[in-house]
């Protein structure tokens, strides 16, 4: 089972195709004839995907893509579906090929219309402790004080109150503070009522990190907040 997240086109309506597989993690595949009536593929629905593994090369041997129709929705909800781009953006810049996530596979498969603002942020939150980026929201690094409103820095989360040397990335108002409590306690999270507007300003906060890590633009996200 896999995902289709990025078509680059290669010639002759053919492509590089990179996906989200439950069994592989990342993977690349050469597939001829992506871009035509015949062989079109979808992308950002799941589905069955039969292929050769090959262990010389990053491009493995594509065959076919079956997309499982119970997942349709995907398509067709257009909040979950730009907040699928957004996901494999992060994704596709943070994980290493044929980096196995089973959970991360178990993330992207339960997105429905019902949690599609607390997926974004969850989501977002779980790639970047499971790259090893994030870090306490409750403490500041400084003076270890319970934070009320923060400041992001590369190296962790400041109080408003302490100095620091480190560059600002942005600042954490303590109106997202308790969301961002909640996300180490995932019962909690799940209890929460998160509003469009908060999914929007934690987002925020997520992006301008992951940005400041990868050195490049999360244009997905300029897409969502439109």
């Amino acid at each position: 089972m896999g995902i289709v997240y990025k078509l680059i086109n290669y010639a002759d309506n053919s492509a590089i195709a990179c996906l989200f597989t439950k069994d592989f993690g990342k993977i690349k595949f050469f597939i001829n004839k992506a871009f035509t009536s015949k062989g079109g593929i979808h992308k950002f629905i799941p589905g069955e995907i039969d292929f050769l593994k090959k262990d010389n090369t990053d491009l493995n041997k594509f065959y076919a893509f079956h997309i499982d129709i119970k997942y349709m929705y995907f398509l067709e909800n257009i909040d979950i579906y730009y907040r699928l781009h957004l996901v494999f953006e992060i994704i596709d810049y943070l994980y290493e090929l044929e980096s196995k996530d089973v959970f991360l596979w178990k993330l992207l498969t339960n997105v429905s219309s019902k949690n599609v603002h607390k997926f974004s942020i969850y989501t977002v939150y779980y790639i970047l402790k499971h790259s090893g980026y994030i870090f306490d929201f409750s403490h500041c690094i400084k003076c270890n004080s319970p934070i009320k409103e923060g400041i992001l820095t590369a190296n962790g989360i400041y109080c408003s109150n302490c100095l620091i040397n480190d560059s600002k990335i942005t600042s954490i108002s303590k109106d997202i503070m308790p969301y961002l409590k909640t996300l180490n306690e995932p019962g909690k999270f799940k209890d929460l009522i998160l509003t469009e507007g908060s999914e929007q300003k934690i987002l925020n906060i997520f992006i301008k990190y992951i940005e400041n890590i990868c050195g490049k633009k999360i244009k997905s996200f300029e897409i969502l907040k439109r």
